[in-house]
């Protein structure tokens, strides 16, 4: 007599490393070439190749959005006449780690009432 080989506890570990890999594989495409807590910013183009934005702040509190500089003013100005950009786009926001947690809440706030629903943070993991 055969015995049957069951197979379900295996194709239930390989469905938990198919999760693992569909949630960890956004993180490891999002990886910002900057090193934040040093300030060292990028002033390239900040947009990603899967059509997020990335908006990087200097210590100075100069913003870095699609190859333009601007305050904070201007941005807000700038995101309230520019209706062509996608407010369904993620925003990404990179700080230096020198610019206060009020300047981020007024930032978010400027790409909340411009429409944007979606606003993240870039960090550092070896620096948590």
């Amino acid at each position: 007599m055969l015995a049957d080989i069951n197979v379900t506890p295996f194709v239930d570990i390989l469905l938990v490393v198919l999760i693992a890999f569909i949630i960890s594989a956004p993180l490891i495409t999002r990886s910002l070439p900057i090193e934040l807590p040093q300030g060292n910013l990028r002033q390239d183009n900040p947009e990603n190749q899967t059509g997020n934005m990335v908006v990087a702040v200097d210590q100075d509190k100069k913003i870095f959005f699609q190859e333009k500089d601007y305050d904070i003013a201007s941005l807000e100005a700038y995101l309230e006449k520019e209706k062509s950009i996608p407010r369904s786009r993620v925003v990404y926001l990179q700080l230096d780690r020198r610019v206060q947690h009020g300047y981020l809440i007024k930032l978010m706030l400027v790409f909340k009432n411009a429409g944007f629903t979606e606003v993240g943070l870039a960090f550092n993991e070896k620096d948590l």
